[in-house]
């Protein structure tokens, strides 16, 4: 239970349930000329997806051109000391999947939980 005097958002770390990957996309030149886009696993790790609100929705509809409410969740991961994502980064919690960054929010001070709105890509 959440107590007055703390500075945070309650967020239970059982809910991260959901093996995700941080990756980035990288270009890269073919010996036989031309480029391709591979991507490059930052790291995978723990995370909870939630559900969006229908303000944040209707925020990010518009911004990105998504078109269902399905195309749109907030991913929270555990913070590290070694790792901080960023907007270049996307999430891939299944191999068919994957989830642009939006929006960066820690949840508390210190940080211990990062929640991150994304937007599926098709």
């Amino acid at each position: 239970m959440k107590k007055p005097f703390e500075n945070k958002e309650f967020y239970d770390p059982g809910r991260l349930r959901s093996k995700v990957k941080f990756v980035q996309d990288q270009t890269t030149k073919k010996p036989s000329g031309g480029t391709q886009t591979i991507e490059n696993t930052i790291l995978e790790t723990w995370a909870g997806k939630e559900n969006v609100s229908g303000y944040t929705i209707a925020t990010v509809l518009n911004e990105n051109g998504a078109t269902v409410q399905n195309d749109v969740a907030y991913f929270v991961i555990r913070n590290r000391d070694n790792f901080y994502p960023d907007k270049t980064m996307f999430i891939r919690p299944n191999f068919n999947e994957k989830w642009q960054i939006h929006r960066i929010k820690q949840l508390d001070e210190p940080v211990t939980f990062i929640q991150l709105l994304c937007v599926r890509l098709k």
